[in-house]
């Protein structure tokens, strides 16, 4: 078992834990209402006994009116059958609570299985350690996608901004490369207007991303710096400074 592995199936059994209590302490709150909706049909079952005796008693009687006998039994199974009704409304939330406990039990305990079966034990120390080291990893993950989202957010060369994608970044060595031989094109700035492309201009665009990426590269590393000495490195927010402003259309 790996030690992500091993935490993984910790952090379940922690997460899974309260919610197993709230549902069986859910499931305990709702006895006093079940018991009185009981206690409630057990009262009507008896009257409802008693009525189909009375009435059994009086059929026997030859000749006798067993009118009111058979009414006051029609009367109590009414009553029975609706308090067997509310028996069931009242244990249909308990039952609901109790199953969706016992499901969670039963993944706590494949967890805890798999944790007694994996051949790895950490210590609360070292699972922390762990833990902090995966976190400080995806938060590396994460800025080094900002820091490739920000070197395509276009370079400024005087008061326009110019294209800074993989795409335009070929085109724009090229241009580099061709020197003084550059045809004077009408090449699309950031803002949709178009500015005619020279020597100087391409040698500005070149220069200007290759120092964004400087920039971005740097603001990337001081966050990584950070990330590595916090705490706490998933709180930490590394996108609203350091980094080198783009293009806002």
């Amino acid at each position: 078992m790996t030690p992500q592995l091993y935490l993984k199936l910790q952090a379940q059994i922690a997460r899974q834990t309260p919610e197993a209590e709230a549902l069986e302490a859910q499931s305990a709150a709702l006895q006093p209402a079940i018991d009185s909706a009981q206690a409630w049909l057990d009262s009507c079952q008896a009257s409802h006994d008693a009525a189909q005796a009375a009435l059994t008693e009086a059929q026997a009687v030859e000749g006798a009116d067993t009118t009111a006998q058979q009414d006051a039994v029609s009367a109590a199974s009414t009553t029975l059958e609706s308090a067997k009704t509310d028996l069931a409304k009242a244990k249909a939330p308990q039952d609901d609570a109790m199953a969706h406990a016992k499901q969670i039990r039963a993944a706590m305990a494949q967890c805890q299985e798999a944790l007694d079966d994996g051949g790895l034990t950490l210590t609360e120390q070292e699972a922390a350690e762990y833990a902090l080291t995966q976190d400080r990893a995806t938060v590396w993950a994460r800025i080094k996608w900002h820091r490739d989202m920000c070197k395509s957010e276009g370079v400024k060369v005087g008061d326009k901004w110019f294209h800074s994608d993989a795409d335009s970044r070929i085109q724009q060595l090229a241009l580099v490369m061709i020197g003084a031989n550059v045809p004077p094109v009408a090449w699309k700035t950031m803002d949709g207007t178009f500015i005619t492309m020279s020597q100087a201009l391409a040698g500005q665009i070149f220069q200007a991303t290759a120092a964004r990426d400087m920039a971005v590269f740097a603001a990337a590393e001081q966050h990584r710096a950070a990330v590595n000495a916090s705490a706490d490195p998933l709180a930490y927010s590394f996108t609203a400074t350091g980094w080198p402003a783009g293009y806002v259309g």
